[in-house]
């Protein structure tokens, strides 16, 4: 009798073990939950902060764009993973920047178009770069490319549109053109210099894009290195009507 009733006992003090650890695991899985809808609930506020802030850059690119052409933009504009599209009132243009389930506004004057020089009855625009500065960091990167830091002194962005090269001494032909990394233009066999006026053939306009006050890295590679000392003059042309003209020595 003594052995059963020990049995009996010990079998009850185990059984009570259950149910504190049965209340531990609900409560575990309670707070699991809980951080679950937490993080999720972070996460989708995180996405809806980026998604806001490019598309207020879309907007803004579609407000200048609008203030440089002098019109309304009715069509959306592909821009940055986004679209635009911008009216007109009077000498303002505003314009509407979607991007994924965002929708931001950004408003321009028609100063935007003759600020520089440029613009509707002021003239093609003014050179957004500072040459001097740009030119002072023309440098060769291996045997068959040089690069160049193009110092913007604007306070407007501009997009490449072409380009072209001359050179005072036989050269390879032109095979390919990046700007920070992004590959703006490229031709398999090259292109003799002097190339004649080229347009951009690659990547999107966001990846041609040199924003105010920006100093984005082009680089120009050749098919085969060059040779001797050769003297270049190398014209980018931009969307808006603007051009820079950089000339240059390097030796190879």
């Amino acid at each position: 009798m003594s052995r059963h009733r020990r049995w009996t006992v010990e079998t009850d003090q185990r059984g009570s073990v259950l149910v504190p650890l049965v209340a531990a695991m609900l409560l575990l899985s309670l707070c699991g939950s809980a951080l679950a809808d937490l993080f999720s609930a972070q996460r989708l506020q995180s996405v809806l902060g980026v998604e806001s802030s490019q598309a207020y850059w879309v907007a803004e690119a579609g407000a200048w764009h609008a203030a440089y052409e002098g019109a309304e933009i009715p069509t959306a504009t592909p821009f940055g993973g986004g679209t635009y599209t911008a009216t007109r009132i009077g000498d303002s243009y505003t314009s509407t920047g979607l991007f994924g389930s965002a929708r931001r506004i950004a408003r321009q004057d028609g100063s935007a178009s003759g600020g520089s020089g440029g613009g509707p009855g002021g003239g093609p625009p003014a050179d957004p770069l500072d040459i001097a500065a740009s030119l002072a960091t023309v440098r060769r990167d291996g045997d068959k490319k040089f690069e160049i830091d193009l110092v913007s002194l604007s306070d407007y962005p501009v997009v490449i549109s072409s380009f072209s090269l001359n050179a005072s001494w036989w050269t390879w032909p032109v095979k390919k053109l990046e700007l920070d990394g992004d590959k703006i233009w490229e031709e398999n066999n090259g292109v003799w210099v002097p190339t004649g006026v080229l347009p951009m053939n690659e990547g999107d306009p966001e990846d041609r894009l040199i924003l105010a006050g920006d100093d984005p890295t082009l680089k120009v590679e050749f098919r085969t290195t060059p040779f001797w000392i050769v003297n270049y003059t190398l014209v980018l042309r931009y969307t808006n009507g603007a051009s820079s003209t950089l000339s240059f020595s390097l030796r190879w």
